[in-house]
């Protein structure tokens, strides 16, 4: 279902990667980087809800964040908007351990989601 839905919205598998499991277990594994071709990324789509599985997307795409890459995040006004909950709290994390990254608020889209372009200071 989810190939066909890509396939649908004119999406190239041929650059598409699709990685079934658990983000803890997936994004963890070493050899992942090694299977696939990962580059400098434009767009990063975050759908994760939870803090813990923000977390480790995050930690994840880290290394691949560029200057003006676009930081989509699904759920980032979910638990009312707080801080200290889910996507927010694990941007934030992110964001206090790595003080060369900044986000510029980019675009809302619906209730809850936002994006924002990644600053990298040199």
């Amino acid at each position: 279902m989810v190939r066909n839905n890509l396939t649908d919205n004119g999406v190239d598998l041929q650059k598409t990667y699709l990685i079934k499991g658990f983000f803890s277990d997936t994004l963890r594994d070493k050899s992942l980087t090694e299977r696939y071709p990962f580059g400098k990324a434009r767009i990063v789509m975050v759908d994760c809800d939870l803090y813990a599985s923000t977390k480790d997307v995050l930690n994840f795409i880290f290394p691949y964040l560029q200057n003006g890459t676009i930081l989509i995040m699904d759920d980032w006004n979910c638990f009312d908007a707080d801080d200290s909950k889910g996507e927010r709290l694990a941007t934030n994390e992110l964001l206090a351990s790595h003080p060369e990254i900044s986000l510029e608020h980019f675009e809302q889209f619906g209730w809850h989601g936002d994006s924002f372009k990644v600053k990298i200071k040199f």
